[in-house]
């Protein structure tokens, strides 16, 4: 199975590489194949020699000593990350290669600096972008690769799914600093297509910014101005528009979506939408777009039925109403 691959697309804005106090950021120096070795081995696997880093690094045509970096605690080389490309002749796309930690070091940011320095060094010799691969696993390394501004790309279709499988750990875990990054490759990659049903409620939490909230206060505020329902709505559209959603999908798949969508906002106990209702209005489109529209106005319906002190409960005519007409219909 192929590797994943990351570009960042520029190479502009790049932050400061400032170490952690303790540890000190320095490039190689002769002798320093033991050292790299060790590192690589406890973080990848293996039992590298002097000769095996040789020939795998330092002998290369393409190693430059200024572009391999080491990050060191009481002078002794602890985490290592690579400046790589993929032929001497290479001058437009540099290639992030080997970051490794000791793990007894994780957790002081040492492979998002070396990575960091290596980008640094790409810029400082005329390279345009940076890529990298790396793996599905490597949940940490792939947070540090987000929060330096790399982005996936889909070598083949089968990707796409991965990505899906790792954003959908990243919905529950990940640190809080990079949801908008999330938020903007869901929408890039389209990758809500992929998820699983039971990561629909956490893509909601994190990832989707639609409020079906503004539905229901377009029922509670009554009847102001039709201008001012005619800008409710449109912002409402506009904001449908951007859900991050490949279409279509199957009847079981919407239903899911609109029953995660009302579990996420924990307002199905107030309103008045039956599992039944759900289940028509997801039998009415393979659109997820359109069955949150729908659901959007039942929740105003409702909202404004209750403020004119009448039954909320949502009945099988006002299903087909609200299914075919805008909100600004029922109200003029």
């Amino acid at each position: 199975m192929a590797q994943l691959r990351m570009m960042r697309p520029n190479l502009e804005n790049l932050p400061p590489v400032k170490p952690p106090e303790g540890y000190e950021i320095r490039h190689y120096q002769p002798c320093d194949e033991i050292h790299w070795g060790a590192i690589i081995d406890s973080s990848f696997g293996g039992q590298r020699t002097v000769g095996d880093v040789r020939r795998e690094i330092t002998e290369r045509p393409v190693f430059t000593p200024e572009g391999l970096f080491f990050a060191t605690y009481q002078g002794k080389p602890v985490a290592t990350a690579c400046s790589w490309k993929a032929s001497p002749d290479e001058t437009r796309t540099g290639y992030v290669h080997m970051v490794g930690v000791m793990p007894e070091h994780q957790g002081h940011r040492l492979g998002y600096l070396l990575s960091l320095a290596t980008l640094h060094f790409f810029k400082e010799h005329g390279f345009q972008r940076a890529m990298l691969d790396t793996d599905d696993w490597r949940i940490p390394a792939l947070i540090t690769y987000l929060r330096l501004d790399f982005e996936p790309v889909l070598r083949d279709d089968g990707q796409r799914h991965r990505w899906a499988l790792i954003f959908s750990k990243f919905l529950k875990s990940a640190p809080k600093d990079i949801h908008p990054v999330i938020r903007r490759y869901f929408t890039r990659l389209e990758l809500i297509g992929d998820l699983s049903i039971e990561n629909y409620q956490s893509f909601f939490e994190t990832v989707c910014n639609l409020s079906l909230e503004d539905y229901r206060q377009i029922g509670v505020a009554g009847n102001p101005a039709p201008s001012e329902f005619r800008r409710l709505d449109n912002d409402l559209a506009e904001k449908i528009k951007t859900i991050p959603i490949r279409e279509p999908l199957s009847q079981e798949r919407v239903y899911q979506l609109l029953k995660s969508y009302l579990n996420t906002i924990r307002i199905q106990s107030e309103t008045p939408i039956s599992e039944a209702h759900l289940r028509k209005i997801s039998h009415n489109t393979t659109s997820p777009k359109t069955a949150l529209n729908h659901l959007g106005i039942c929740l105003a319906f409702s909202a404004y039925r209750q403020k004119m002190g009448t039954d909320p409960q949502i009945t099988d005519d006002d299903l087909e109403c609200c299914c075919n007409r805008r909100v600004i219909s029922w109200i003029e």
